[in-house]
Formats: C-alpha cells, sequence, structure tokens
C-alpha cells in the first residue's frame, strides 16, 4: 500500500486545524455564551463573600482553555475578553444578590487605551443597573505584566468608576509581590502553587505569611484559591487569610451553589 507523503500528511493536518480553528472563531463571533460561578467565602466566619464569573460557552463541546488559546492565535482574544466582561455583569442580575461580589477576569494586553476600551463595560452596569462596588476586576496572567504603569491606569479607571481591582496568581512567575505596593489593588489572589498542601509544606507557608503581612500594611484583602481539602482550608483559616475559594468550597457552576455544610 503506497503511503501518503510528508506533503499530504502536511496538508491534512493544516486542514484540521485551520477547520478546527474556524469552528472557535464562529463561536468567538456569534456564540451563546453564559459564566458559570465558583463562590468565594469568608474564613473568618465561613459565609458567602462572593462568586468568581467563568466564561463558559452554552455549547459545551467547546472547551474554555481552547476557546481562550485559539482567540489568541487568532488576535480575538480582546473580543472574547470584552464578552466575558458582558456576560458577567449581565448574567448577576438575575443570580447574584446585592452585596454579593462578582470577580470578573479581564486581560490588560487586550486594553491599550483603558477609558476608550472599557466605555463598553461601563456602558453595561449602567444598562443592568447594578452596583459598580459589587463588581471586582481581577487582572489574570499577572506574571506576564510588564509594564506597571499601564496596568495602574486601567486598574485606576475601575475604581474611578466605583468599581474594584484584584490581581491574580500573586508569586507566580515575575515578582508580582513587588507590584503590590506600586498597583495597591484592593484583592489579591494567592497562586494556587502555595495553596497545595500548605498545612505541610513549609516554603509554602513562610511565602504565604509573608505575603500576608505585606498585605495588611497595605491595607489589601487576601484571597487563597484553589484549596482542594480541609487540611489546606483550616491552615489558612489559622494564619488569617481573609477569603477562600476551590473545590473544598465548591465547584464552577451554571447557578449560585449552597456552600457545604462543613463551612457552615
Amino acid at each position: 500500500m503506497e503511503q501518503p507523503s510528508q506533503f499530504e500528511i502536511y496538508s491534512f493536518n493544516t486542514l484540521y486545524e485551520h477547520t478546527f480553528h474556524e469552528k472557535y472563531v464562529h463561536l468567538i463571533k456569534n456564540g451563546n455564551f453564559t459564566s458559570f460561578l465558583q463562590p468565594i467565602v469568608k474564613m473568618k466566619n465561613d459565609e458567602l463573600f462572593g462568586y468568581e464569573s467563568l466564561l463558559r460557552s452554552k455549547d459545551q463541546s467547546f472547551y474554555p482553555s481552547q476557546l481562550f488559546e485559539i482567540a489568541r492565535k487568532t488576535e480575538m482574544h480582546s473580543i472574547l475578553d470584552k464578552k466575558a466582561r458582558e456576560v458577567a455583569i449581565k448574567g448577576r442580575t438575575n443570580k447574584i444578590p446585592p452585596g454579593i461580589k462578582s470577580f470578573i477576569n479581564f486581560l490588560p494586553s487586550t486594553i491599550y487605551n483603558p477609558e476608550h476600551c472599557l466605555k463598553h463595560t461601563f456602558k453595561i452596569v449602567e444598562k443592568y443597573n447594578v452596583d459598580p462596588n459589587d463588581l471586582v476586576f481581577e487582572v489574570v496572567e499577572t506574571e506576564k505584566i510588564h509594564d506597571v504603569d499601564h496596568l495602574k491606569s486601567i486598574l485606576d479607571t475601575y475604581r474611578n468608576h466605583g468599581m474594584k481591582v484584584a490581581l491574580d496568581d500573586v508569586g507566580a512567575g515575575y515578582s508580582t509581590l513587588d507590584m503590590l505596593s506600586k498597583l495597591k489593588p484592593d484583592y489579591i489572589k494567592i497562586d494556587r502553587q502555595y495553596i497545595q498542601d500548605c498545612h505541610i509544606n513549609k516554603e509554602n507557608q513562610v511565602f504565604l505569611q509573608k505575603v500576608i503581612l505585606l498585605s495588611k500594611q497595605l491595607n489589601i484583602v487576601v484571597l487563597a484559591e484553589g484549596i482542594e481539602h480541609k487540611e489546606e482550608y483550616e491552615y489558612l483559616k489559622s494564619i488569617d487569610v481573609d477569603l477562600a475559594q476551590g473545590y473544598y468550597i465548591g465547584k464552577p457552576s451554571p447557578n449560585p451553589v449552597l456552600l457545604p455544610e462543613t463551612l457552615c
């Protein structure tokens, strides 16, 4: 049997990848999206504090990680990022009561001019009569930030419109600890690598205590994400971490979830 040539194999793979990307590009432009909600609790009393809003396609055959990766490759990540903000704000109107926070991700790289690029977001907030104080806009891929002044201008724009801001993945890659005193976010989310086995890992404990001390000095609220076990939760509570998020508390869901009895 004659074997296909390298050119034929390459052409087939290229065609498959192009078709695969086209499906995702069509979804980004025209698809229906929703937000899955993952609960965040106050550690001092185990009460609900808010939800992180995570973008999902209503067509469950599309994976979120692939969606954002292809959006980046096709230079459509700014479109998807804007849709994610809109879906999260619109979605909270009939799911989340006033006073409960919504943590909404955004990519700083998609916002070249804060006042211009965020105008659409602020109009959505007004349209759905959402209290700006209930919204926390969360920088993702914090470790890739190199232009701190530009990021500060984005955070200041959100704040000037009455909203809160958060840094994600603190401790990962680029030394985000150095950024805290410059940016003074309202919240920080500690990278999950420092949360895993934190009750027994001494290096993680040293890092966590350092972050907590600095955050208290700067009046920043500390959120630990990626908590999967009771032992991690109890240790973090014992060292005065403010907020908690992770599968131990609740998985992302299309509707607000009840907190487990272990926290009540």
